[in-house]
């Protein structure tokens, strides 16, 4: 349940003061979480930054106890 997916994903984010910019948009068949670029790399970098991994792993942590199929897709 996407619903179900969006609640728990929401709660990391409310909690979680590096993750404020992101956003969480409900589509009909998928749930997108877009994350601000300036929290993941610094300008001109392709390594994912030290706080960036964390709040990373805060989204991991909710998504590995989930069967669905989750994608990662940077543009």
């Amino acid at each position: 349940d996407l619903n179900y997916l969006k609640t728990l994903l929401q709660d990391v984010l409310d909690k979680d003061a590096r993750l404020k910019g992101a956003v969480l948009i409900l589509q009909k068949d998928r749930l997108i979480l877009s994350l601000p670029e300036d929290l993941l790399f610094e300008a001109g970098k392709a390594d994912v930054q030290a706080g960036g991994q964390q709040a990373l792993y805060a989204i991991a942590d909710v998504l590995s106890r989930l069967r669905n199929r989750v994608e990662v897709i940077g543009g």
